[in-house]
Parts: C-alpha cells; structure tokens; sequence
C-alpha cells in the first residue's frame, strides 16, 4: 500500500465525525500501530487530525478543504433551494450525491424535520452497488468503468446488500430503463430510499437525487409520490426553475 493510500485509509476511518483511538485505527486500516502513529503526527501537524487525550479526529483543516469544494462544486449549491422544497414537500430527507472514484459521496443535504430520522451528512462516503443513490450513479457510468469497479470486492452492509456482479449489472439496466433505483436496507437497516439521476445542462456529469427515511414511515402509495416530486426537482434544478414553477416537469 502506498503512503498515499496509507494516509487516506486512516482518514476514511473517521468521516462519520467520531473519534477513534490508536488501536482502531490500526486495526481498521490493517497497518502497524507504529505506521499509523506516524502518519497520525505528520497529519496532526497541519491540522487534517485533531488529538483529544488518547483519541483521534479530524481536524479543522478538512472543513476548510470541504467548504472550498462545496463552494466550487455549483450543483450543490444550485440545487439547495429545491431540495428543501422537496424536503418539506415529503417531509423526509433529501440528499444530492456525486461519484468520487470508487465510492459515493454526499455533497448536499437537506435534513427530515422528523425525530426519527435518516441522514448520510454532507461529505461522507458511501459504496456504489449498496443503496439507490450509489447504483444511481453506478449505473450511468461507462460499462467499462462500472466493470472495473464491480471487480473488486463487494463488502455486504445487510442481508439485503447486493454482492453478486451479474445481478447488480442486471438492477443498474432496469435502472437505465426506469430511470430511477430504490433501496430497502441495503445499506442500513430500517431505511428505505428512492434516487433519480440529476444532470446539470453544462456538464456530462450525473448526479443522485435521493429522498430517503426509515423504513416504518413508508406506505404503499409513498413510491409513486417520492418518484414524480424527485422527477420535479431534478427537473427543476436541471432548468434552473424554481421548484413548482410553470415549466419545471418531468425529465
């Protein structure tokens, strides 16, 4: 494994905002405790780990580098105004994700108001062929690429979690064709998700709009009325219309 890598193991163990002591870390990243102090130091010192007694974080320099990326990144900021439209249309959470290599990353959120609520949180990393908002963006890739990234090993989250590659390519087809993927505790139990594709009228690029929450709140008819509310809203950001304006249908 190359330092590089080395370095972003360790980082990749704490993006869920918690701490982790030196022994987790090394256990999690497979690297000898001393390895792993090293490069803990070395980021320590430019402020991407923060120490609290025997415990590690990340530092305050990630959220530099993360408010940079969001400011940059002009799909999130454009499309806020009409996932909180849509968030307080269904009353559950709404999240915007883009494909970081191999992965999914979260790049805008709108939380449910409920108590009892799912979130990713902006910048966090997530699998491509776990959940609808990964096989969203599997899908629309490149079939090479997408084959390269299936080739790999496939970590199963649930019971419920997709593994085998022929049938993840057969779901990410029906994906293409529907035109919208939906999950049910794939990822995380109880949780329940519908995602369409999002794709802004400069760029190649696609986009996951997702709307997803626990799976005891969702009822029979709730597909249907997730799928044209997301159709709207992507249709919505893709115009730059504002969500339930004249014009802003169905792509």
């Amino acid at each position: 494994m190359r330092s590089t890598d080395r370095v972003l193991s360790i980082l990749e163990l704490l993006q869920d905002g918690g701490s982790r002591p030196l022994s987790r870390l090394a256990a999690g990243t497979g690297l000898p405790k001393s390895t792993v102090l090293r490069f803990l130091r070395s980021l320590e010192r430019r402020g991407w780990i923060q120490r609290t007694g025997d415990e590690y974080a990340l530092g305050p320099a990630v959220v530099s580098l993360a408010q940079r990326y969001l400011t940059s990144a002009s799909p999130a900021l454009v499309a806020a105004p009409a996932m909180e439209s849509l968030r307080d249309r269904i009353g559950e959470t709404v999240s915007l994700s883009a494909i970081s290599g191999a992965a999914r990353v979260c790049i805008q959120e709108i939380p449910s108001r409920h108590e009892l609520r799912y979130v990713h949180n902006v910048g966090s990393i997530g699998p491509l062929h776990a959940g609808a908002s990964g096989r969203i963006l599997l899908a629309y890739l490149p079939p090479e690429h997408r084959a390269q990234l299936l080739s790999g090993r496939l970590p199963r989250f649930t019971p419920r979690t997709l593994t085998d590659r022929g049938r993840i390519e057969r779901e990410c087809a029906m994906v293409r064709r529907r035109g919208h993927a939906m999950s049910r505790a794939e990822r995380t139990p109880g949780s329940v998700a519908i995602a369409v594709p999002l794709r802004m009228p400069a760029s190649d690029t696609t986009y996951a709009l997702a709307i997803f929450a626990p799976e005891v709140r969702f009822r029979s008819g709730d597909r249907a009325k997730w799928l044209q509310a997301l159709r709207d809203c992507a249709a919505a950001v893709s115009s730059g219309r504002p969500l339930g304006s004249r014009g802003a249908s169905v792509a």
